[in-house]
C-alpha cells in the first residue's frame, strides 16, 4: 500500500524565500539551469522577490506542506 502524498500549488509568501533559495543553490552547486556560479542568499535576491506582486504572482510546489518547488 503507498502512502498518500499532499502536492499542493500556492502563491510564495516571504516565509518560503529561504527554501527557494535552497532550491536555486543545489541547481548552482550542480551546474544546472543557472549562470550563477556561486550560492546566492535572500538578501542577494530580495530585490528579485519584491519584484512579484497581485498581477505577477510568485508561486511554489509544496509536498506535504515543505516548499519543493
Amino acid at each position: 500500500m503507498s502512502e498518500e502524498v499532499h502536492v499542493q500549488i500556492r502563491r510564495a509568501h516571504p516565509a518560503d524565500y529561504q527554501a527557494i533559495i535552497d532550491i536555486f543553490n543545489d541547481a548552482v552547486r550542480v551546474g544546472i539551469a543557472t549562470d550563477e556560479s556561486h550560492p546566492v542568499t535572500v538578501a542577494d535576491r530580495q530585490s528579485w522577490f519584491d519584484q512579484f506582486d497581485n498581477r505577477h504572482p510568485l508561486w511554489v510546489i509544496t509536498v506535504d506542506g515543505q516548499v519543493g518547488g
